[in-house]
């Protein structure tokens, strides 16, 4: 913002306009991030002083959420200066309050944290994922929660709905620190959402599980482990992880990710769980082959209430075997995020799911119902171009005259025999779809917009049954 803003001019202006504003920042509530580097400045005495200060008393403190960046001095700096004052700031806490009012959808959720002993509520940056602001219960009740009530009298609970138990920015001695002093205030029900991610090549590296590059098979990999030197260079290509484990090793989850699945049962609010990991995947949420592991994963009283799954960065998420859900019968809606290739046809979903989220993904499959199709309609389709210069687009629908109501029926029974309550299907940001099959979906999620293709790949075969 410029230096002629007028602060109080702008929190005078209605609250959808103010919500537009705070919906673009996206969750960055500070003007500094990361460089990369270091600048060369030339400081005072007075600010050398003052640098040499802050560093010394206040940095300790905020260092399990700050040490990520320490190659970068010059933004700590910078963060030192400014965090300080910001959580105190009137637009930052009037953001703080609309999101409040939106029930976080604004900002997304808050993450309990344990800062200088003390449990406390940290909004992080999500692109960067450093510490933008922090209050404690009573901070947050007197700043934030009380005000709220002024922006909408019948609300009656003063409990926030979206504190999250984050293991992606608490380190694993600060996770079990954070856990246990939820346990013992008994803040543990105030957790409705839960986002499990760990370091994998440390994981599993310690179950003994070695990375490969992705052009060796298995028998040069054998001879690798026989072979290892544990002190040579790691090299930082990218690579696949292998399923070859020492013989004497167990596949168990780290224990603060054990100590968390343990307590989730005292966690009374929880409606999100969110997932980041090929291997956490694997033992906590796919319910495939569950029986024949020897961890213990999520006990089935919490995934039968929980309504909503988020699934982050897995490659080929249906690669190895069936992606199985079905354990989580109450679940409502499914998300996937940043996966490489998606299989639909691999996806087994619980009878209750009614939306389906896939965003960032390089390649889509979609169910394959052309077979079955094919069999009962064979050529009584109509075609309707309605393709434009820069998307050719093929629009085939059931051609009614031609077709006894029985074969209709048939056809529009196809899809919903198989997901019987999905009523919502959004595509973000596919690159692109295997051209295998066409896509075929009911007329009535189509003509309703109720199936969603935002910034994806080009679609030339749609079915409309």
């Amino acid at each position: 913002m410029t230096t002629d803003f007028d602060a109080a001019t702008f929190l005078q202006l209605p609250t959808d306009i103010r919500k537009h504003v705070y919906y673009h920042l996206n969750g960055s509530m500070m003007s500094i991030e990361p460089d990369g580097y270091d600048e060369v400045e030339f400081l005072t005495k007075k600010e050398r002083k003052r640098r040499k200060m802050l560093f010394k008393y206040m940095y300790p403190v905020f260092k399990p959420y700050m040490e990520l960046f320490k190659y970068d001095s010059e933004f700590i700096y910078k963060w030192l200066e400014m965090a300080l004052w910001l959580r105190y700031d009137a637009i930052i806490l009037d953001c703080l309050r609309l999101n409040q009012l939106d029930e976080g959808s604004l900002l997304g959720p808050i993450d309990i944290i344990t800062l200088d002993g003390h449990l406390q509520f940290g909004l992080f940056d999500r692109r960067k994922y450093f510490l933008q602001v922090w209050y404690s219960k009573n901070d947050y009740q007197k700043l934030i929660m009380d005000q709220y009530f002024a922006y909408d009298k019948y609300k009656s609970d003063s409990d926030c709905n979206f504190i999250r138990f984050n293991l992606d920015v608490l380190s694993e001695s600060m996770s079990s620190v954070t856990l246990t002093h939820l346990l013992r205030k008994q803040y543990l029900s105030f957790i409705s959402q839960i986002w499990f991610g760990e370091d994998e090549a440390k994981a599993l590296k310690e179950e003994g599980i070695v990375a490969v590059p992705d052009n060796i098979d298995e028998e040069q990999s054998e001879y690798m482990i026989d072979n290892a030197d544990e002190n040579a260079p790691v090299s930082r290509k990218r690579r696949k992880y292998t399923t070859i484990i020492s013989n004497n090793s167990k596949t168990t989850l780290s224990p603060h990710i054990q100590m968390v699945v343990n307590n989730m049962k005292w966690m009374r609010n929880l409606r999100i769980v969110s997932c980041r990991g090929n291997r956490l995947f694997k033992h906590l949420i796919n319910g495939h082959g569950l029986t024949n592991r020897n961890v213990k994963s999520i006990p089935s009283t919490i995934k039968k209430k929980i309504p909503q799954l988020e699934l982050f960065q897995i490659n080929n998420i249906s690669r190895a075997n069936v992606v199985d859900v079905t354990l989580w019968e109450n679940l409502k809606s499914v998300t996937l995020n940043n996966i490489e290739n998606v299989d639909l046809n691999m996806l087994i979903m619980p009878q209750s799911c009614v939306s389906l989220t896939i965003k960032h993904v390089s390649k889509c499959r979609w169910w394959n119902f052309k077979s079955t199709i094919d069999r009962i309609c064979g050529n009584k389709l109509k075609t309707i171009d309605i393709s434009q210069s820069n998307n050719p687009l093929k629009l085939e629908i059931i051609d009614e005259e031609e077709m006894t109501p029985e074969l209709i029926y048939q056809c529009q029974q196809l899809f919903w025999k198989n997901l019987p309550e999905l009523t919502e299907i959004i595509f973000y940001n596919v690159l692109s779809f295997f051209n295998d099959d066409p896509i075929i979906m009911p007329r009535a999620l189509y003509t309703n917009k109720r199936v969603r293709f935002n910034r994806c790949g080009e679609i030339d075969h749609i079915i409309l049954l």
